[in-house]
């Protein structure tokens, strides 16, 4: 069951959103969640969907993951891990802002490493293992694709969610210099999805070895090849472009790609980090410019801003100052729903022939829908 709290879909005013069962709407105060169970089977684990704290923190790696070096590879405060695991098992509410990008990613591999049998089981992983005997990339494909499909609903959308972020974080470490290539990935990740290629006893045996050299290389081909129809069902791709906020595109040989929403008609590839800017100093607009009805559209986050494409000089904003084609100012909220006051927003007059906006840096935490005029 859905409670709203806050105004109206007409209204401007922030609006939260609490997930409840029943019997937990009668209590005036809803300071529970679903509980995440660590050390479950997959079934029992995922018995109605993806957990939503488990889900947050995907959302959240699969965001902020591709701009970090090391992500998947260093370790979180060990601290915060265990703090964070504790509050998720009890389903208790928790900020997740307080808590790093390693910190989401040991949790999610602490969570994927405690499910009884792996995520996939160990049949599946002996099938996986000898499906690398197969030459030809399209039958392996459609190897692959059949353990995928053979397994729960949301244990597919928890691995087509989990190999998108592997495939985003891939493609932007020669850009940001993160040095997580799809071989250090799947080395990082193979132990967590992979549970017969951890050994039991206290010194690893040369078999144990060489199961996990292969297990390494299957999370290396999934991630290399995510995106072809023949891998994951398109339900997953569909799923994986809706949860994240982006839009599938068929490209040739029946490859997805995944963008964020075209502003103008014109897309933005999500391997490209390059939208992540840092905090805005000020938005303005000339006071000779010519106003038309296209609205100059900006994305605010926590990271900062993103200018869009309708935009004459698309550079950073906190060092320079943006002419756009018309006047209005549009803001939209980030992944997570953040808000905050417009009235935190004031006008900022260094400059005569300028009229614009002056944003702090602390506004930029938490935003929310709303439009300004110049």
């Amino acid at each position: 069951m859905l409670a709203i709290n806050g105004a109206t879909s007409s209204s401007s005013s922030p609006v939260m959103v609490q997930c409840f069962t029943s019997d937990e709407s009668r209590s005036p105060y809803v300071r529970r969640i679903e509980k995440v169970k660590f050390g479950v089977s997959a079934s029992e684990a995922f018995s109605h969907d993806i957990p939503a704290t488990l889900l947050v923190l995907l959302l959240r790696v699969n965001k902020l993951g591709p701009l970090r070096k090391d992500i998947w590879r260093a370790p979180g405060n060990q601290a915060h891990v265990r703090k964070l695991i504790h509050i998720m098992q009890h389903g208790r509410l928790v900020n997740i802002e307080h808590f790093s990008i390693y910190t989401a990613a040991s949790v999610i591999k602490k969570f994927l490493s405690k499910l009884n049998g792996g995520i996939f089981g160990a049949e599946n992983e002996q099938v996986l293992f000898s499906c690398l005997e197969i030459q030809d990339s399209q039958k392996r494909r459609e190897a692959v694709c059949r353990v995928f499909s053979s397994l729960s609903v949301p244990c597919q959308h928890l691995l087509v969610l989990l190999f998108g972020t592997f495939r985003l974080i891939t493609d932007a470490a020669d850009t940001c210099g993160t040095r997580m290539s799809p071989e250090a990935i799947g080395l990082s990740v193979a132990p967590s999805l992979f549970h017969t290629c951890i050994h039991n006893g206290h010194r690893a045996r040369l078999e144990d070895v060489i199961r996990f050299r292969t297990a390494s290389r299957v999370v290396t081909f999934v991630v290399e090849n995510f995106g072809f129809s023949n891998l994951f069902p398109r339900e997953n791709y569909e799923f994986y472009a809706r949860i994240t906020g982006r839009t599938l595109r068929v490209e040739a040989n029946w490859h997805f790609s995944f963008h964020y929403p075209a502003n103008n008609g014109a897309e933005t590839s999500v391997s490209d980090p390059s939208w992540s800017k840092p905090a805005a100093v000020a938005i303005a607009t000339a006071a000779d410019t010519e106003s038309c009805a296209l609205p100059v559209m900006v994305v605010l986050d926590s990271g900062g801003v993103r200018c869009s494409s309708s935009m004459k000089h698309p550079a950073q904003l906190d060092t320079s100052i943006c002419r756009a084609y018309s006047s209005p100012v549009q803001f939209y909220p980030p992944l997570f729903g953040e808000s905050a006051s417009l009235g935190h927003v004031g006008c900022s007059h260094e400059r005569k022939r300028w009229r614009g906006l002056h944003v702090s840096e602390e506004d930029v935490k938490l935003w929310k829908c709303g439009s300004c005029e110049f």
